[in-house]
């Protein structure tokens, strides 16, 4: 698959899936915009990533198979990796892109990482400029999407969300919208039923059962407002909004028969 605004290529094979790119710098018309793309040297490309810790590359020269190459950083990438948090390059990152705010939340928890000091003031910043207002549901989607299906490598759906209810990222979102307690049990049994192979196949949707739990903890106008907010339209939009009204009626207990004399 290619996708000649970004410069990038997805190729898939039998043994998975490789990512190529040109090395570029990227440009924003307006927060929360997708970026113009052009040709850059790669360290223009390595800082434009999302995090610092990204910012890491090691030359490929098959000329020379048995000499170990060195890790080329840019920055603090090396002090923040041996530190383990996650800390962007400069302060307007996420007015820039307020989907890293989402990539942080789950990424933290399934590296076992922390937001730096300054980072966790640039997310406060950014929420309070509404960077939010300007991303389409379908990109929000996408990241809620690939939140639960991190499961997979290991991340706790809970936690994540968890990050994003604590820095007031999803009252943002959606006013009224949080995480609520009943919820994180199931959310993190989903997590590793998710993790199971046997469990895994081209069907499986993780993001709508964890949606739907993550959701029907919530008021039905909040879950409706939500799933409007976040492009959950269709069969599946009725799905994640029905799922709090369906476990409930067959939780219920239903009432013993009177027996006819």
């Amino acid at each position: 698959m290619v996708h000649q605004r970004f410069g990038t290529v997805h190729i898939e094979g039998p043994g998975g899936g490789l990512d190529l790119a040109t090395s570029r710098r990227e440009t924003y018309s307006r927060p929360g915009a997708l970026p113009r793309v052009e040709g850059a040297s790669l360290e223009e490309d390595l800082r434009r990533r999302d995090f610092t810790v990204n910012a890491m590359v090691v030359p490929l020269d098959v000329s020379d198979r048995g000499r170990r190459q060195p890790v080329m950083a840019v920055d603090a990438a090396l002090e923040d990796l041996r530190a383990r948090q996650l800390r962007t390059f400069h302060a307007s990152s996420f007015h820039d892109d307020p989907t890293r705010v989402l990539r942080a939340a789950r990424l933290a928890p399934r590296l076992g990482f922390h937001l730096a000091r300054n980072t966790r003031s640039q997310v406060r910043a950014a929420l309070r400029d509404g960077v939010f207002g300007a991303v389409s549901g379908e990109r929000l989607r996408r990241e809620f999407e690939r939140l639960f299906e991190d499961a997979e490598l290991g991340l706790d759906p809970a936690e994540a969300l968890r990050n994003l209810s604590s820095w007031y990222v999803l009252a943002a979102l959606e006013p009224g919208l949080g995480l609520s307690r009943d919820v994180i049990a199931p959310l993190r049994r989903l997590g590793r039923w998710i993790a199971e192979p046997r469990w895994r196949g081209p069907r499986m949707r993780p993001w709508v059962a964890g949606m739907s739990l993550w959701l029907g903890g919530e008021e039905s106008a909040v879950r409706r407002r939500t799933l409007r907010r976040l492009s959950v339209r269709g069969d599946t939009g009725d799905r994640v909004r029905d799922f709090a009204r369906d476990r409930d009626r067959r939780l219920r207990p239903s009432s013993p028969r009177r027996s006819r004399r």
